[in-house]
């Protein structure tokens, strides 16, 4: 069984979810890169869906966490 969420009703579900639980995803982290031009992704703590980068691979494992 599954579930399909619209974009109100995920962040209503990650504001819930806030509450209670970190929730970790691969986040975008400007600046943060081998130079200060450079922009990486690596798992983080995430408040909003629109924070999740789903098109990019994570520069680093999410063992880091």
């Amino acid at each position: 069984m599954g579930y399909q969420l619209n974009a109100d009703a995920l962040s209503t579900v990650f504001a819930k979810w806030s509450d209670t639980y970190d929730i970790y995803a691969p986040k975008l982290f400007a600046g943060t890169g081998r130079s200060s031009m450079q922009d990486i992704v690596r798992y983080g703590k995430i408040t909003k869906p629109e924070e999740i980068v789903w098109d990019k691979r994570s520069d680093y494992s999410a063992k880091d966490v």
